[in-house]
This record gives structure tokens, sequence and C-alpha cells, in this order.
């Protein structure tokens, strides 16, 4: 496991040793470093991190109130597989946030974050179509950016957890396709948001929201 620590230099600065391993776990599972049903154990991570059992038992406590690990009785802590259901509730959720973050925004977002998602639609409209996995990061990612500029720690890291479940998934069950008219919408949000156009700013949000999970909806549960 050498690549844990190349990963845990991105997070040098964390309060706590645990967080620091926290957040080391956390982005190795979600980028399919660590791997669906590989184990957890914490003497050899300690071993990996340098540090004794207890703050890594505590960063797997953790990544279990996540939804990332299991523990079961002859196998131990082990990363999760998800079901297609949890897989359209992690959607279904990030949806729903992402309009409460788009609509907490629109008095917040400044003139750098407006250009920074014409910058995403921009990288987005000239992916190739047959990369349909990294165009839906990318399409992610802009909210990724309007979820920033809201500006509230405690939010932000509610979105982070769902974000990353969100990487997760996408890496474990790559989609075939990305639905027509998300660029379009998102450039519609944008141009909102910049206007501060309220009323506008919520109805695209709805409708975009609805789309996405019925899309979802028709992927995961069939």
């Amino acid at each position: 496991m050498e690549f844990l620590a190349d990963i845990r230099k991105i997070y040098s600065n964390a309060k706590h040793v645990s967080e620091e391993i926290y957040l080391t776990l956390h982005k190795a599972i979600a980028d399919d470093v660590i791997h669906s049903g590989d184990r957890l154990v914490d003497s050899v991570l300690a071993e990996q991190f340098v540090v004794s059992r207890a703050p890594v038992r505590e960063a797997i406590k953790r990544l279990e109130l996540d939804g990332f690990v299991a523990c079961s009785q002859n196998y131990g802590f082990h990363v999760k597989k998800f079901s297609n259901k949890e897989c359209y509730e992690n959607s279904e959720a990030l949806e729903q946030f992402n309009v409460m973050m788009v609509m907490l925004s629109i008095d917040r977002i400044t003139q750098f974050d407006i250009l920074r998602l014409n910058d995403n639609i921009a990288k987005t409209r000239v992916l190739p179509k047959d990369s349909p996995k990294e165009t839906i990061k990318q399409l992610q990612d802009f909210h990724k950016i309007i979820a920033q500029s809201a500006n509230n720690e405690s939010l932000l890291q509610i979105y982070d957890s769902l974000y990353r479940k969100f990487i997760f998934i996408l890496n474990h069950y790559e989609p075939k396709e990305v639905s027509a008219g998300v660029i379009d919408m998102h450039q519609q949000i944008c141009d909102a948001l910049k206007s501060k156009d309220q009323k506008l700013l919520y109805e695209l949000a709805s409708v975009h929201c609805s789309n996405t999970l019925a899309a979802m909806a028709k992927r995961y549960l069939g």
C-alpha cells in the first residue's frame, strides 16, 4: 500500500492524525485505489501510516458511518459494495443538495466563481462523446464549484461526503451515456446565477434535479 503515502501528503495539514488518515483512506476508496471488498486491517494500516492503531480505528469507524465501509463477523472491516438502490439514493441526496446549494449561493457567488463555472462548461463541451464517465464527473464538478461558492463549511462537509461517494460509484458503475441537454442546462443555471434571477434559478435547478433523478432511476432501478 505504498500509494497511501502519496495520497497522505495531500492532507498533511490536517489538524489530527486520525483526520489525516480518514481523509487519505476516504480518497483512496472514492478513487478506486482501494477496491470494493478489500479488507481494512488496522494493524496493517497502522504500520503503513507509522502510527498506533487508535487513530486508524477511529478513521475506519468514520468511514463506516459515511457508508463506505462495512463490518462482518468473519471478514472484519472491508470496503462496501453498493447496491443499485444505494447508488440511486446517493444520487437523490446529492441532487437535492445541489438545488439547496444553488439557491444558497445566489447572493454569495462571486464573479470569479461565474468565470470558473463558464470554464467548466467550456471544458465539458469539448470532452469526447465516448468518455461518459469523465463527462459526468465534469458535470458534477460544476455543482461542486457552486457548493464552494456558498461559503458554508458545515454544508460543504456534507456535500464533500456525498461527492466522494458519487465518485466511488462512478468509478465502480461506469455509465454508458450522458443525458442530453445537461450542458445547456448548466449554462442557463450559470446565467441565472450571474443575473441573480432567483425565480428562474429555482425553476431551472428543480427541473435539472428532476431530469437527473429520472435518468438515475432508469439507470439503477430499471
